[in-house]
This record gives C-alpha cells, sequence and structure tokens, in this order.
C-alpha cells in the first residue's frame, strides 16, 4: 500500500494509520502525527493543505498537545470536495474564468487612429439631414457620409442635426435617420486569474499594478487589448488569494494606459 507522505522528518506516523473510509460516495483518508512540542509551528498547519494523495487533498488539519509527553499530535484529512466553492489548485497555480456581461458601443465610435469602430457606420444611421429652406436638390453624400463634416460646397445648403430639435430657423429636416438607436451591445470579457499562495509575501508578488495593459496567460481566444481593472489580495480562511481581472477591448488609449 502507497501511504501518504510524511510532511517533515521530525514527525511520525501513528500506529495504524492512515485510515480510510467513504461516506455518501465520497472517499477520506485520515492521517496522524506526533512531534516533539518544542520544534512544532501551528504556521505549518497552513502549508500542509497543499498535500495531496491518491487524487485527494487535504481539506482539514488539526492538532493537540500531550503535556505530560510533550508531544504535538496532528491530524490531516484528505477528501475531494464535491462544494462548488472549494478551489484544490496548486499553490501558486492560477485558476481562469471568464465572465462577459457585454456593454454597450456609440455606433459612431472612433478607435485612436480616427478610423471608426464599426465599419459600416454611416452618419445617416444616427442622423438626420437638414436643408436651408428652398433647397430641393438631394444631398449627393447622403448614403456614403461617415462623419458630419461638410464639403465647402455643401455647407450652406445641408447639415447633419441629431434631432428635429436642432435644426435652426431657416431649414426643415430633409432625409429622417435609418435607424433609431445610439449604441449597440458587443462583447466585453472579463477574465478572472485566481492564484493561492500558502504565504502572504508570495502572494504579493502576484500583484499586477492596476491600469496596466497586460495579456492573461488564458485569453479565451478573445484578440484587442487586454487590461487589468482589479488585482485583490485576501484570506479565503486557509490560503492567501490573489486575484486579477483583466477587461478586454479592441483598444485601451495608449495616453492613459500603458
Amino acid at each position: 500500500m502507497i501511504k501518504p507522505d510524511i510532511p517533515y522528518s521530525t514527525w511520525t506516523r501513528c500506529n495504524q494509520y492512515p485510515k480510510g473510509g467513504r461516506n455518501e460516495g465520497s472517499l477520506t483518508v485520515t492521517d496522524r502525527f506526533f512531534c516533539d512540542e518544542s520544534i512544532f509551528d501551528v504556521a505549518d498547519l497552513v502549508e500542509l493543505e497543499t498535500l495531496e494523495y491518491e487524487g485527494l487533498r487535504v481539506s482539514s488539519t488539526n492538532f493537540d498537545v500531550n503535556e505530560t509527553q510533550h508531544l504535538v499530535y496532528v491530524t490531516l484529512v484528505y477528501s475531494r470536495s464535491n462544494s462548488d466553492g472549494t478551489s484544490y489548485a496548486s499553490d501558486g497555480v492560477s485558476e481562469y474564468t471568464m465572465e462577459d456581461s457585454g456593454q454597450e458601443v456609440p455606433i459612431d465610435m472612433r478607435k485612436q487612429d480616427g478610423n471608426l469602430r464599426f465599419s459600416n457606420y454611416k452618419t445617416n444611421m444616427n442622423h438626420i439631414l437638414a436643408a436651408k429652406r428652398g433647397v430641393t436638390a438631394a444631398y449627393p453624400n447622403w448614403a456614403t457620409a461617415n462623419d458630419t463634416e461638410m464639403a465647402e460646397e455643401y455647407a450652406n445648403k445641408y447639415r447633419w442635426c441629431k434631432d428635429v430639435s436642432d435644426v435652426l430657423d431657416g431649414w426643415y429636416s430633409k432625409r429622417k435617420k435609418t435607424k433609431r438607436i445610439e449604441s449597440v451591445f458587443v462583447p466585453s470579457p472579463v477574465v478572472v486569474e485566481t492564484t493561492r499562495f500558502a504565504n502572504y509575501t508570495a502572494a504579493c508578488g502576484k500583484h499586477v499594478k492596476v491600469g496596466s495593459k497586460v495579456t492573461p496567460t488564458r485569453d479565451f481566444g478573445y484578440t484587442g487589448e487586454w487590461l487589468v481593472i482589479s488585482s485583490n489580495i485576501y484570506a479565503d480562511g486557509k490560503k492567501w488569494v490573489c486575484q486579477t481581472r483583466y477587461q478586454n477591448a479592441d483598444e485601451w488609449d495608449g495616453d492613459f494606459y500603458s
């Protein structure tokens, strides 16, 4: 029989251990050791939770003291939890999840280089075309324009307006909008990287500066740029956790994010 590893060379396994059993389909293995009270450090219990045995991980640890013999007895329980909220990731190994609630983007949004976010956008989608009173000729760029600029030869005859209420006196609404929307819903994936550590210093070393353009190790197939929108360190009761969130976009403004 292959037994679980003895955690420390100064520990001795108690007789008749390890012991195992199944309860409601779940396998558990219990191991017990003793060591001299003078060398025992209660902080060791945290590190023990990284131990594995036959696909099981240490799920609980406890100790009791025999003051007469100056010994400390430590009990480890290995199990495979069915709890959705329990992670059994190895120490320092990241877990990744992706969430995407989407976000609204203006249909006439432009990127840093001046190009449209949506290449098929036309000004007539969310603007009405106003014309000066008496002008009846068609505006030749109505179907192709993708901004509100007017060539000098047309500027005194036509004007793009957001709504009828913006039409000036002496002008009239010549063409209606072709769309009734100002924005569209697009993917906005957020990758969450969660890494657990046995000690605080290691968790701090994983922290990433918020506002940094950093691509997560797993991008779930999305292209574009990634921005760190949060990077938190906390204790979950067993380990120190560093959890970093990366949000995807076509681009993040390089004047503000690096």
